[in-house]
């Protein structure tokens, strides 16, 4: 377990430089999570192909049925709220996917 918040872990280190990545994909593997400790479950996880080539694993949102959601869907990126730390009262934001509808 980290003993820092990831955001003061983050600020710490000063070797980061920014990474410019698409915002739009095609959902190449998909997986409903069933089990989870911070997150409402079911959730669905996958690899995302970036039109710029990379590949990413991430969230997908905003999917009424998890058990729809297939490879090959469009998705674009969205930002939204993945924790708040009841410590510190930090709220991290973070990158995800949402299927293009």
């Amino acid at each position: 377990m980290l003993k820092q918040s990831l955001p003061r872990l983050w600020r710490a280190n000063k070797d980061l430089t920014p990474a410019s990545l698409s915002e739009q994909g095609v959902l190449e593997t998909v997986t409903v999570v069933y089990q989870g400790i911070n997150h409402t479950t079911p959730y669905i996880i996958g690899t995302v192909a970036i039109s710029s080539g990379e590949k990413i694993l991430a969230r997908i949102v905003d999917w009424i049925d998890p058990h729809t959601v297939i490879k090959g869907l469009p998705v674009k990126a969205v930002v939204r709220k993945l924790a708040t730390d009841g410590n510190d009262g930090i709220i991290t934001y973070g990158r995800v996917f949402s299927v293009v509808q």
